[in-house]
């Protein structure tokens, strides 16, 4: 009895962790907040490193009524704010690549980078991914690319500000 106690408390507290590991995502519009947790089981499935970074990285993802996408950290924890105008383009891939991406800024936050070579690592970081996708969009890929190179073509020039 005493050893069925033991596996049981094991079993619990293994769970819990499993649990607390988890991605917090906020209820937003319609049912938006399955489709963020739809992105995170396509990059666990087509990256399981990248899902890792992303878990490493990521408390909780969130959505607003901003223009773009941006992250925060607050009281410690590190949240993905995911723009309501990324539900209208119908893209899981969008989704999934936006999460990578804000996960990278999270990642490098404290490094001091200018705001240029960060922007550009980030949409690298996140082509790679696009990459990985099966009929991924081309749309998608070209944005993400042409982005990478506006912030490279700035930091040749020397017009990126700080």
């Amino acid at each position: 009895m005493q050893f069925i106690k033991c596996k049981l408390f094991l079993l619990i507290l293994l769970f819990s962790f499993t649990v607390s590991a988890q991605i917090k995502v906020d209820r937003a519009g319609d049912f938006w907040d399955l489709e963020i947790k739809k992105s995170l089981i396509q990059i666990e499935k087509i990256d399981p490193f990248m899902y890792d970074y992303v878990k490493t990285n990521v408390d909780r993802i969130s959505v607003w009524n901003g223009d773009f996408n941006s992250f925060e950290v607050i009281n410690g924890e590190r949240v993905i704010f995911i723009s309501s105008k990324n539900f209208g383009r119908g893209s899981i891939n969008n989704l999934s690549s936006t999460i990578i991406h804000e996960s990278y800024h999270i990642a490098h936050r404290e490094e001091h980078n200018s705001v240029c070579s960060e922007e550009m690592h980030a949409y690298l970081f996140e082509l790679n991914f696009l990459f990985k996708i099966k009929d991924v969009e081309t749309w998608l890929v070209e944005f993400v690319y042409n982005k990478a190179m506006e912030y490279r073509t700035m930091i040749e020039k020397g017009t990126c500000n700080k």
